[in-house]
């Protein structure tokens, strides 16, 4: 794909969030616009998108609206947003990614691989958690010095 392409592909993700329907940078796609309208006017939730959006085309750049966080973008957007992000969700792909790169990134997207994806992840998907949660497969080691009644012991 060449950039024109890479460019109206984006165009096209960015038109199916209806908050950034006709925002700066869109049609024609240009990052630098769009990133400069969500520093100015832009809304909390047209920020978020924008940040999304432009995370996509290049998630290597360090974007004054700064970075996307998907935990705020779901507690911000209401469903018409959720939506398209869903959708992208369940096949990821990213702008500056070549046909070979895009298929090695979806293959490591459908194991549950969870690098290399342009926004931050939640602790507890990274293994980084202060606190192990059981309910997403990490197991609790017991210490060895305590009984399972939970150091009591009995005399």
């Amino acid at each position: 794909m060449d950039d024109e392409e890479l460019r109206e592909t984006m165009t096209e993700l960015a038109e199916t969030f209806p908050c950034l329907r006709g925002a700066p940078g869109i049609a024609p796609f240009v990052p630098e616009e769009l990133d400069r309208w969500a520093v100015g006017p832009a809304s909390r939730g047209e920020r978020v998108t924008a940040r999304f959006v432009l995370a996509v085309w290049d998630d290597a750049t360090a974007w004054e609206a700064g970075p996307f966080d998907v935990m705020e973008a779901l507690r911000t957007w209401p469903p018409s947003h959720r939506e398209p992000f869903l959708r992208w969700a369940l096949d990821p792909w990213w702008a500056g990614m070549g046909d070979a790169e895009q298929l090695q990134h979806s293959v490591e997207s459908r194991s549950s691989a969870v690098t290399g994806v342009p926004f931050l992840l939640p602790a507890h998907r990274t293994g980084r958690a202060d606190f192990p949660h059981p309910a997403l497969g990490q197991e609790l080691t017991p210490s060895p010095t305590e009984s399972c009644e939970g150091g009591r012991t009995s005399e």
